[in-house]
């Protein structure tokens, strides 16, 4: 872990604070929050760390060692948003299986409170240098995916016709992807 450690806090900073879950965490899943203010102000940004140590199945026969990052308003979201990271890290552990670029989570209900985000989308980390996304460590290259919170709508679009669409509609429209208060994209302006 010393190896994924130390590329976590090259590019975030050292780490801040942190929880090992509870009965129903994964054996040795934790989540380390750093910050705040990385990668900009206002936000936190957790990482789940233990996840990497198993290797994770995807459908189409390949495998994958994988951490989950969230960026969040400092204010109020950071433990709920550990919550859900431990919460998929479960799932994952469970199912033996890893998240696949554009893959859904959800819809569930609201993610957070008075927020209309009731589902996760699994994507590269944008808001961090193309560097950030691969940690190569001594035992297997770890792949950090970020879980971007996402309305209902946002979901059945990706769902529909793919994540490309809704990238192009957050490309367009530019929402704060961290803020999982946020509302929703205009999707009546999307072609599908």
């Amino acid at each position: 872990m010393a190896g994924l450690i130390e590329h976590l806090e090259s590019f975030l900073g050292l780490i801040t604070g942190g929880s090992r879950g509870d009965d129903a965490t994964p054996e040795g899943v934790q989540v380390a929050w750093f910050g705040p203010d990385v990668p900009f102000g206002g936000v936190t940004t957790l990482v789940t760390v233990g996840l990497s140590r198993r290797h994770l199945g995807l459908p189409n026969g390949g495998a994958l060692h994988q951490e989950l990052v969230m960026h969040v308003p400092t204010d109020d979201y950071p433990a709920r948003a550990a919550g859900l990271l431990f919460q998929v890290a479960g799932e994952m552990v469970r199912r033996e299986a890893g998240l696949q670029h554009g893959q859904v989570i959800g819809p569930r209900g609201p993610l957070f409170p008075d927020s209309q985000t009731t589902a996760m989308v699994a994507i590269s980390p944008r808001y961090m240098p193309e560097s950030f996304a691969v940690c190569h460590t001594e035992s297997a290259p770890v792949v950090l995916t970020w879980l971007v919170p996402i309305t209902t709508g946002e979901a059945e679009v990706i769902q529909k016709s793919g994540w490309g669409t809704l990238e192009q509609a957050f490309a367009a429209q530019n929402p704060d992807l961290a803020d999982p208060g946020r509302a929703e994209v205009a999707l009546d302006q999307l072609t599908w």
